[in-house]
């Protein structure tokens, strides 16, 4: 069994942007959270051909991705789908809204005034 090198930084990206928990990814690997914990701040890291093939379903990426050559930036999210950004979206919808039918409220008291 051959150990594959991936970066730990790429990993901790992919984990997060799968919205997994350290501590989901390590039960799910058979690990202790400290084991991926130390391993997101490795570069590289040494994994099992099985391990590999544990994180590649987990987290819905290939080995290429999380390789050491790939760029460890982190790749892009759509900005929209942040819980912050929906809420915010929201919340500006809903006062748009209300904003909206105060204006019509003014307008017919005004139309009454007059």
């Amino acid at each position: 069994m051959k150990n594959i090198s991936i970066s730990g930084k790429l990993l901790a990206i992919y984990r997060e942007k799968a919205g997994l928990s350290q501590e989901d990814l390590a039960k799910t690997l058979g690990v202790a959270r400290t084991t991926v914990t130390i391993w997101e701040r490795k570069e590289p890291i040494k994994i099992s051909e099985k391990q590999e093939k544990v994180i590649n379903k987990a987290l819905n990426v290939t080995t290429d991705l999380l390789s050491v050559s790939a760029p460890t930036e982190q790749p892009k999210a759509d900005i929209m789908d942040h819980p912050v950004i929906k809420s915010l979206v929201a919340q500006s919808e809903y006062l748009m809204k209300r904003i909206a039918e105060l204006e019509d409220e003014n307008k017919k008291l005004r139309s009454r005034k007059t």
